[in-house]
């Protein structure tokens, strides 16, 4: 009973100081924003005479802008063509048409392309027929790059015989032909760079072939000995059996795939616009070794199934000389296999 007593007590003393508290706190009055000082202005002179004459339209009533002031201006001509006495040759200007030269009345072109001081027609006629025979002899008659450049020619030309003032367009499209016939002279010369480093490497590796492929028949004994003395092998050993053949059957897949290439090489020339490129060169340089790698992985399983068989190729020349042949039509015939050749 007491507690309770005593928490009301205490609950009435706090709303009575609560009430105090309020009735004691006033409003703060509103503060206004102090403005930001502004520089002083500052003050300008007044005109003088000659900058309020400036200003009034009353100036454009007696200025002369004429070259030689005081004196009438006369109109002007309606073709800023040279009259005749300027001209020393009437008929040329046929063949050399001015650039710098406006028709006031006639069209308006655009000068965003340079213009040529001189325009020769017939120099330019020469020189489009001289891009059209070259284009014709260095790039197929379906290329892409060739159709391009003929019609830009075609449309230089259009251009040159209806209006032989847009010379900046003319020179235009001549520019890009001429860029044209640029990068197919540089793919001729690359061509012809690939072509003599690869005749070379195919020749090299045909060689290499042909040689080691002789030395198999004539050192064979040498050869089993060789094998016999280094590694301690007995005389009618799998090695000492098949050292030789193997040696023939890579050496005939060198020789076949060299050969076929340079067959395909040939060919190739002959056609009318073909380019020996970095592709065709990379390709032409594994033709002599994926024969030489196909034919001793090839004769390890005929050597095997000979093994079975009781066949010793030292000994049975047609049992080693089939494999050869063998490798040799693979490397021969490889480039008709991947679909590279013609």
């Amino acid at each position: 009973g007491r507690r309770n007593e005593r928490l009301y007590g205490l609950e009435q003393q706090y709303d009575a100081y609560r009430r105090n508290q309020e009735s004691s706190i006033q409003p703060a009055p509103p503060s206004r924003p102090t403005p930001p000082q502004l520089p002083p202005t500052p003050r300008l002179d007044p005109p003088d005479e000659q900058t309020r004459w400036a200003n009034t339209p009353e100036k454009w009533n007696w200025q002369d802008f004429s070259a030689t002031p005081g004196q009438p201006s006369e109109p002007p001509p309606p073709f800023a063509f040279p009259s005749s006495e300027e001209s020393s040759a009437g008929d040329e200007l046929g063949r050399s048409v001015s650039a710098m030269s406006v028709v006031i009345n006639g069209k308006k072109r655009s000068t965003l392309l340079p213009r040529m001081s001189t325009l020769d027609v017939d120099s330019l006629n020469r020189e489009i027929a001289t891009l059209h025979s070259e284009i014709g002899s260095l790039l197929p008659v379906g290329h892409e790059s060739s159709e391009r450049a003929r019609h830009l020619l075609d449309k230089a030309y259009s251009i040159l015989q209806s209006d032989p003032m847009r010379s900046a367009e003319v020179e235009y499209y001549m520019q890009q032909v001429r860029t044209i016939v640029q990068r197919v002279r540089q793919a001729r010369l690359w061509s012809d760079h690939y072509r003599d480093r690869l005749r070379l490497y195919l020749s090299s590796w045909l060689v290499l072939a042909l040689l080691v492929f002789m030395a198999r028949y004539i050192y064979q004994v040498s050869m089993e000995s060789a094998i016999i003395h280094w590694f301690s092998a007995a005389s009618d050993s799998f090695a000492v059996q098949n050292i030789a053949a193997l040696i023939g059957v890579m050496a005939a897949g060198a020789l076949g795939g060299s050969a076929g290439a340079l067959y395909t090489m040939r060919l190739h020339t002959r056609l009318d616009h073909g380019l020996f490129d970095r592709k065709y060169g990379l390709r032409g340089l594994m033709l002599p070794i994926i024969p030489t790698i196909v034919g001793a992985v090839g004769y390890i399983l005929v050597a095997v199934v000979y093994a079975f068989l009781g066949i010793n190729p030292a000994l049975n020349i047609v049992a080693a000389a089939l494999p050869a042949v063998a490798a040799f039509a693979f490397g021969f015939s490889q480039e008709s296999l991947y679909g590279t050749r013609g």
